[in-house]
């Protein structure tokens, strides 16, 4: 039953939690459904768990779980709760799959099977991707990059970084294999996903790719196993000349339009500059540094810096840092750095160690998780895989993993905080899920109301009730006060009745209570107070909703309107 019900939770893992771009206007009830899946798969895993076997926690674990209880609780500091809501539960549902995984992942066995999956399934959406440049029609509708592969994912950027964990785990399994067949299929999928890699147009994924394979060789030849070299060497350059033969001949014409749909013009073809994207990147970083500045103990909230950066002044508006450890810094604080910065030691300290006592099955094993682990953190320099899509699921696998490859080592040691501490972790767990599944429902009660209940409301008192039920939800969120201010301000327009107009000012300043950053609650208090007659007041609030140059054009226009 366990093992069933973990196939079907790795899977939605893999297909539903890459933050599906069919499926993304359902985000909440898709975040909703994985933390449910994870809240369950925990209990099956403690219920059905042996009573003779010991399951204290080691440095590694203990540093994980503190870490991602300490960045979900970050969000009653956030300064925004609205937009820390979606990462919270995500974090939380990867705790939930930390502490099952604790349960489940028993021995080094069960751990190989687990990564056979998990790697077959990374096989399927890298083949997924290349069949569907072959039938548009497969494709929804996408930005700029039309010739860029992401497959079922929100973008390239994350796609290559899904390949990227997958690439060292390949090269071990395909040399693990027992089979002829097993090894043609997994020879297979690492071509299709070097391929993938190659058309997502990601020069950091790719990058860091070629250094996985280039210590990978390495590594082969410092254990004079050069015939494994070559055939890594073979592997690569058979995945170069079908991606060259994909993308150059067959593809390229057709992906990159030369004429404008509309006027028939030809349009001027530009490659991408890396120095322009370095360049980039270090705005981004300028930005998350000054948010860390700002609030530099414990944060502003996670994915606030979407709604902060445009307010530090500088260019674009991006919607995230382009580096995971910054906008850790910038959203979670000294705090939550410092805990990332543990487990991060920690997880180096685990792999020393595996590295110097373990038996050679497990030192080979521990190799290529340590490669694998290695790409996707050095890849986080230059992109935020990390609350986005599936991301922080894959790192609390890997990382368990890793304890899994400790616990077969000799030396091992569990972290005993107080005398009877297995009888503690064992009344802790039920505690956690009773907890874990009250947070769930309010979260999904909470965006039902929100993106549904309220949006379908036809009546001003329909909407009234809705948001008082949000309110008493999260206390903590803005967006009830902001969407009642809407409602009143538009039957005031419909009916122009002043107690509206009065209700909708009461609103957004509740709004502005909860979340002082809220540009959109200063452009709208500025046009209540041009109703009102009141010019005066109603330019200093454009002044400020002018800070973000979202609402710029907007506040200017009513602006200069008043003048």
């Amino acid at each position: 039953m366990l093992q069933t019900f973990s196939i079907t939770y790795l899977i939605v893992l893999v297909f539903v939690a890459c933050d599906n771009i069919y499926i993304q206007q359902n985000i909440h009830d898709m975040n909703a459904l994985v933390a449910f899946l994870s809240l369950a798969f925990l209990g099956m895993a403690f219920v059905l768990r042996k009573e003779n076997t010991s399951y204290g926690l080691s440095v590694l674990s203990a540093s994980l779980i503190l870490f991602l209880l300490y960045s979900a609780s970050s969000y009653y500091f956030s300064l925004n709760a609205d937009l820390s809501l979606y990462p919270a539960l995500k974090l939380l549902s990867a705790l939930f799959l930390a502490l099952a995984l604790i349960y489940y992942l028993k021995d080094i066995e069960i751990l190989k099977k687990v990564l056979l999956l998990v790697y077959a399934l990374a096989g399927i959406l890298a083949a997924s991707g290349i069949v569907e440049q072959f039938f548009p029609f497969m494709i929804p509708p996408r930005g700029p990059n039309v010739g860029a592969l992401r497959s079922l994912f929100t973008n390239p950027n994350f796609f290559a970084a899904y390949l990227v964990i997958h690439i060292p785990i390949g090269v071990y399994l395909y040399f693990k294999a027992a089979s002829l067949f097993a090894k043609i299929f997994i020879g297979l999928g690492w071509v299709l996903i070097l391929v993938s890699l190659g058309l997502s147009g990601s020069q950091g994924g790719q990058l860091t790719a070629a250094l996985q394979i280039f210590v990978t060789i390495r590594y082969f030849l410092a254990r004079k196993e050069t015939d494994r070299a070559k055939l890594v060497i073979l592997g690569t350059l058979v995945s170069l000349l079908i991606y060259f033969d994909l993308f150059k001949v067959i593809l390229a014409p057709d992906m990159v339009p030369t004429t404008d749909t509309t006027t028939g013009e030809r349009l001027a073809i530009e490659d991408p500059w890396i120095f322009e994207n370095i360049v980039l990147r270090l705005l981004y970083w300028s930005g998350a540094w000054r948010i860390f500045t700002e609030h530099w103990l414990l944060g502003s909230g996670l994915w606030t810096f979407l709604e902060l950066y445009p307010q530090t002044g500088l260019e674009r508006s991006p919607a995230h840092a382009h580096n995971m450890y910054l906008q850790t810094a910038a959203e979670t604080g000294l705090i939550g750095l410092g805990f990332l910065m543990v487990c991060l030691t920690a997880l180096c300290s685990t792999l020393a160690h595996v590295f110097k006592k373990g038996r050679t099955e497990v030192v080979e094993l521990n190799f290529y998780i340590a490669v694998s682990i290695a790409g996707f953190l050095l890849h986080n320099i230059s992109e935020y895989n990390w609350l986005t899509a599936n991301f922080i699921y894959y790192f609390v696998f890997l990382v368990i993993s890793a304890e899994v490859l400790n616990r077969e080592t000799s030396g091992y040691e569990k972290w005993v905080l107080v005398s009877g501490a297995k009888s503690l972790w064992v009344r802790a767990i039920p505690i956690i899920m009773v907890l874990g599944a009250f947070t769930l429902s309010q979260y999904y009660r909470y965006n039902r109301i929100i993106s549904h209940d309220i949006l379908l409301s036809r009546m001003i008192d329909e909407v009234s009730v809705n948001v008082e039920r949000a309110k008493d939800l999260c206390s903590r969120c803005p967006e009830p006060h902001y969407l009642s201010g809407l409602a009143h301000l538009e039957a005031f327009r419909r009916s122009s009745d002043k107690q509206h107009l009065i209700q909708a000012e009461h609103d957004f300043k509740g709004t502005l209570r909860l979340n002082p950053n809220s540009m959109q609650a200063y452009l709208k208090l500025g046009t209540i107070r041009s109703f009102q007659g009141n010019f005066y007041e109603a330019r200093e609030y454009y002044k400020k909703a002018m800070k973000d140059p979202r609402y710029r054009r907007e506040a200017l226009a009513a602006f200069i309107k008043i003048i």
